[in-house]
């Protein structure tokens, strides 16, 4: 760099402006790195953080660590600039295990503060390296190091210096120090003895982290301390009892926890500490909310179970409220209903999700009330609960909230808020269910149909096909002669379930004037496997409606399939060489087809649409012929390499990259070199890439 705009870059990290500053900072990378740390590490001073954070970046990125780390180390003795000190500090810590012998050499300073930061700079980077100095640390002649060497001992995971720390808890005089070794041990898991805590307990500043160890421990005499704890009048003792019982619990074996939550709860009857925990709810850190919540949950009490359920509208907590309040089962339904009429929409929303996770009597009629209140997002809840509970006694509630919910559809909608998620919960019940309780669902629909707005109709057809019983036939005969074509078409695909032999019914929705009845007809029909159905098919062939013929050449797959045999190979595949002919969505639709009969004479009618000029057409059929094509039929594919339109150049090179075509790089590498389009590029390359590599 020359001598001029080295005194530019030096300039210019003085500069008022700290985006110049920051810009400077970067600049710096330029020098070389004896030049460049010593202003790096000043820079770390900076009053903006975003020029503290540049330096940090680039102190990091230095490959000889020696010198960045020393000068940092350094920079941790700055008692006037407290952000160069934590900025150093961080510095330190993404430097990692490199850092490790330089921080033990300076926790050695004479210089108190060197020694602390230096502490605090291994307990940061976590180094186990380091556990046998920080354990000498707890002899430091003073406090804030010894303080700091117990901390970085439980931050390193040192399980060996479990002793010295249980020494400094009993013997060292300053309560700063016996906190840290308090902490430490809680970060190890050591499960201390009561008596060994006898001290702490009494102390007002130990006695929270007192109550943390204890969550740990195997004496039997922890869990009656950690109830009396819960009356303490410290705010933080009680709550580090709440946490230590929530960890105890998770510490029990299989059978305990019953035994558990009613000692809980015999202690807890008078509850002097709710009021607070309750306020808590809201306002606490996340992680001590996630202890009130399961321990308020535990208590099994109904004036809990509003304030918890007002809490799950923060996302963290939704699914550990619900746990814990589904364990309270028959109180947290009675605390819903206590409270139901004074509901927020939202909460009574949440209360409804909840009654899907209990199976008390409350729940069910309060589920089956939410059904009539005419809200359709608390009709879908509802429906939802009680679908998960299998309450097929609310089966009767459904089938009257879905005609209602099909009535309140606007007009030019068939089908309202909340009307499919009823459908799915009765549909949810009717999954696997028994012969006696589908006859049932379609009693209750059919008593309904009488007069029924569409909505409802639509549902009963696909209901009806749902439960998939000969006997229900006459019912979905019916519905093939709805005025609505949408209900027609759902009736075609529900007879082809009841009833899937009755081929002249589905024939004679062939002729439905709706394009959409004539597309279901022909899907239930292909999928019949009768081997007449192909003339049916290939008399849509000639619809007037190309969505229908689309329809047709499609299922015209599904029926060769479906029969099997050589010969209905052999029809579809001449009918679709018609459809691919034709071009446009047609000839799209028999390469569609093509691909899912496959084989090699599947192939070679695909390959005649390899030329076409339509970008689409050539690209399905450069799909087909690269999903079933030998390596003859893959080579045939490379000249389309040079088709005009990106899509089927760019789809070429991916059939390449699936099939693993090797013989293909000597294209794809001259393709490459003429090639234009950046995302053709990329799929050049990826071929590439993926081919060199076999």
């Amino acid at each position: 760099m020359e001598a001029l705009e080295r005194d530019s870059l030096f300039a210019d990290l003085r500069h008022s402006d700290e985006e110049v500053r920051r810009l400077a900072v970067e600049r710096l990378s330029l020098l070389p790195q004896a030049e460049a740390v010593p202003p790096l590490v000043g820079s770390l001073g900076d009053p903006s953080w975003r020029v503290r954070k540049a330096a940090v970046e680039r102190l990091t990125a230095l490959e000889d660590v020696g010198r960045p780390v020393r000068a940092l180390v350094a920079a941790l003795a700055d008692g006037e600039n407290p952000g160069r000190r934590n900025a150093a500090l961080e510095a330190l810590t993404r430097f990692g295990v490199a850092a490790v012998p330089v921080l033990v050499e300076a926790s050695r300073d004479a210089d108190v503060d060197v020694r602390k930061q230096a502490v605090d700079a291994l307990a940061s980077i976590g180094a186990p390296a380091a556990a046998q100095r920080l354990a000498e640390l707890l002899e430091d002649a003073d406090p804030n190091v010894r303080a700091a060497a117990a901390e970085a001992l439980g931050a390193i995971g040192a399980r060996e210096t479990v002793a010295l720390l249980e020494r400094r808890l009993e013997a060292d005089p300053e309560p700063l120090v016996r906190l840290s070794a308090l902490r430490s041990l809680a970060r190890l898991e050591v499960a201390v003895p009561v008596a060994q805590l006898s001290s702490a307990l009494s102390d007002p500043l130990l006695r929270p982290s007192a109550y943390q160890l204890l969550g740990f421990s195997e004496d039997p005499g922890a869990l009656e301390l950690l109830l009396k704890g819960l009356a303490s009048p410290a705010r933080s003792a009680r709550e580090a009892a709440m946490e230590a019982l929530v960890r105890r619990a998770s510490l029990l074996a299989p059978g305990e926890e019953d035994a558990f939550v009613e000692r809980l709860r015999a202690a807890t009857a008078d509850a002097p500490f709710l009021p607070d925990a309750l306020e808590r709810l809201g306002e606490a850190p996340l992680t001590t909310r996630l202890v009130l919540v399961q321990f308020l949950g535990w208590l099994g009490r109904p004036d809990c179970v509003v304030p918890l359920l007002e809490a799950a509208q923060d996302e963290a907590l939704g699914e550990v409220v619900f746990a814990a309040l589904a364990g309270a089962g028959d109180a947290a339904e009675a605390g819903i209903e206590a409270a139901w009429k004074h509901f927020s929409d939202a909460t009574r929303l949440r209360a409804c999700a909840l009654l899907g996770r209990t199976g008390g009597a409350i729940g069910d009629a309060l589920l089956r009330r939410a059904l009539t209140q005419g809200d359709p997002a608390l009709l879908s809840v509802a429906a939802t609960a009680l679908a998960k509970r299998g309450a097929t006694g609310a089966l009767p509630a459904l089938v009257a909230a879905l005609r209602v919910a099909a009535t309140a559809a606007v007009e030019g909608d068939a089908e309202s808020e909340g009307q499919l998620e009823l459908e799915q919960a009765i549909h949810g019940m009717l999954r696997g269910a028994d012969a006696a309780l589908g006859d049932r669902a379609a009693a209750l629909l059919d008593a309904e149909l009488d007069g029924a707005p569409e909505g409802f109709r639509l549902a009963t057809a696909r209901l009806l096909g749902c439960i998939g019983c000969g006997a229900h036939r006459e019912r979905v005969e019916l519905l093939l002669s709805d005025p609505s074509a949408a209900v027609r078409r759902a009736a075609v695909e529900a007879l082809a379930r009841v009833a899937p032999r009755q081929l002249e019914l589905l024939r004679c929705a062939l002729a439905d004037e709706a394009p959409q009845v004539r597309i279901g007809a022909a899907a239930a029909l292909a999928a019949s496997g009768d081997p007449a159905v192909v003339a049916d098919l290939a008399s849509l062939l000639d619809d007037a409606e190309p969505r229908v013929v689309v329809a047709a050449l499609r299922a015209l797959a599904t029926w060769a399939r479906a029969v099997g045999s050589v010969e209905a190979r052999q029809r579809a595949l001449l009918l679709l060489s018609v459809g691919l002919a034709h071009g446009g969505s047609s000839g799209l639709a028999a390469l569609d087809a093509l691909g899912a009969v496959g084989g090699k004479d599947a192939v070679e009618l695909a390959r005649d649409a390899l030329g076409s000029a339509d970008p689409e057409i050539a690209e399905a059929a450069v799909a087909c012929v690269g999903a079933h094509g030998d390596r003859e039929a893959l080579s045939d594919l490379l000249p389309a390499l040079a088709h005009p339109a990106w899509n089927v150049r760019a789809r070429v090179a991916q059939v390449m990259e699936e099939r693993r075509h090797v013989h293909a790089m000597p294209s794809l590498i001259r393709q490459l070199d003429a090639e234009r389009d950046d995302f053709v590029r990329g799929a050049i390359l990826t071929a590439l890439g993926t081919l060199e590599s076999q």
